[in-house]
């Protein structure tokens, strides 16, 4: 860290060599001035950390001075030393009135000096420090990242709104606890009391249960001039869907394998059996009974690719398309034939209010849209019927005047998840046990296509057991 700068003013050459050695002792970096303004014009060019000033100078004097530098704004914190034989009442005053932060008496006592000089380097640092507080609580307030600043002792001094919900520390007020005993309730991935104060580190706090939370903590220290800490930063960021979507990628392509794999094992065992002579009369007969799960299971796998691929080509798909008025009722008429033989699909009864309300979209793209709604509809109940209704109405404000509302009866959707479930891959299957049907691309698909014209999907309300209605915002 470099060492403070200190600028002496004097107009004898004596007195300036007498406190220059002294404050390089004490390791300073000294520059030097012989009046008020070639002081100035040294400052203008680069600003000291403290100004010893001799009263009594030629030009421009120390009292003059001192003035100058109270009225601009860039100098008015740098502290004043005057450094002067005048001891009467008041001619002190005149110096305070001019802005002297502190007084030395010539002849110069040097263990004073130093003294007097280690003092208003310490508080001219820590005013800075708490106007930079100040400054950066203005800045941090509401960030989505977390700030928190603590003591070395890790006594908590301020955290803006994001670190105080993800650490469960009160929402407003001032917060005085220590950040160690505090995070007891998580599980943090190092030794807090362990670690090197002195430069940066990196670690996790996480929360067990459900919800479950994992924050990503890296934590800086503010030094002072001799090296010591003297604050403590944390910046905090929620990482529980970015470590788990790592996870969920990382079980793609084994979920996707897990769901290809009976279907294709079925269609290889037949195969086997065709071709071998000895079994070719039973796998005639075998084909006959299996057909209907042939098909189904060959609509499986048909699903799934074109699942695969429309994630693959959406972008392209938008970047290319033909935007028109799109009826939305002959478009959910499509979405239904396009289900034929899907899970579920052949009991699926559908509503349509507002069916002439024209969207500005491509219509293989909004079909696409309203055929992930129902075959979601169909999958994912407990219903002998399942059952879905589309109101869709105008709206004459904002620029995506469509608002459609797709209701249906199945099992629902947990509040925690209205969100995560428009995330690629993910499914209410925590584990990928492979018995959930799809990959969980479709909703990641519904809310990519509306927003790449401009609109949102979202969930509205759901619950368990009762169903969920989506809002879709079209253009």
């Amino acid at each position: 860290m470099p060492q403070p700068t200190i600028l002496v003013v004097d107009d004898q050459v004596t007195n300036r060599l007498l406190l220059r050695n002294r404050l390089e002792a004490d390791g300073y970096q000294v520059r030097e001035a012989v009046d008020g303004v070639d002081a100035l014009e040294s400052i203008d060019e680069r600003a000291p950390d403290l100004i010893l000033l001799d009263v009594m100078m030629p030009r421009m004097d120390g009292f003059t001075l001192c003035r100058t530098l109270r009225k601009r704004v860039a100098t008015r914190g740098i502290p004043v030393i005057l450094v002067t034989t005048l001891s009467d009442r008041q001619n002190r005053l005149v110096g305070l009135e001019a802005g002297a932060d502190d007084f030395i008496a010539k002849p110069i006592d040097p263990p004073e000096l130093s003294a007097r000089v280690r003092s208003l380097l310490r508080l001219r640092y820590m005013q800075s420090l708490l106007s930079q507080r100040e400054l950066l609580d203005s800045a941090v307030r509401d960030l989505a990242d977390g700030i928190l600043v603590a003591e070395p002792d890790w006594t908590v001094l301020a955290a803006n709104r994001a670190a105080r919900l993800l650490l469960g520390l009160p929402p407003e007020g001032e917060v005085t606890c220590n950040l160690v005993d505090h995070l007891a309730q998580f599980e943090v991935s190092t030794d807090l009391r362990a670690v090197d104060l002195t430069g940066e580190s990196r670690f996790d706090i996480s929360r067990a249960g459900s919800p479950k939370l994992v924050v990503d903590a890296r934590l800086s220290t503010v030094l002072d001039p001799t090296g010591r800490p003297v604050y403590l930063t944390l910046a905090l960021r929620d990482v529980t869907e970015e470590r788990r979507n790592s996870r969920l990628r990382v079980d793609f392509f084994s979920l996707t394998a897990h769901k290809l794999r009976t279907p294709m094992t079925i269609l290889r065992g037949l195969v086997e059996l065709v071709t071998d002579e000895h079994t070719a009369d039973l796998a005639a007969g075998l084909l006959r009974d299996l057909a209907p799960d042939l098909r189904r299971k060959m609509s499986e796998v048909s699903a799934i690719l074109d699942s695969l691929l429309e994630h693959d080509k959406l972008e392209r798909m938008v970047e290319a398309a033909r935007v028109v008025g799109t009826p939305l009722g002959p478009m959910v008429e499509a979405a239904r034939l396009a289900l034929t033989g899907q899970p579920g699909a052949e009991r699926l009864t559908v509503e349509v209010v507002g069916g002439e309300t024209e969207v500005q979209m491509a219509p293989s793209d909004l079909e696409l849209i309203l055929r992930v709604m129902l075959d979601n509809a169909a999958k994912f109940t407990d219903c002998e019927t399942p059952k879905v209704s589309i109101e869709a109405m105008r709206c004459d404000e904002g620029p995506n005047p469509v608002r459609v509302l797709v209701r249906d009866n199945g099992r629902g959707i947990p509040h925690e998840h209205f969100d995560n479930v428009f995330h690629d891959c993910f499914q209410l299957d925590e584990h990928h046990t492979g018995n959930v049907p799809g990959l969980g691309l479709g909703l990641a698909l519904v809310r990519r296509l509306t927003e790449a014209y401009g609109g949102t999907a979202e969930v509205l309300e759901s619950e368990p057991g009762l169903g969920t209605t989506f809002r879709l915002r079209l253009p």
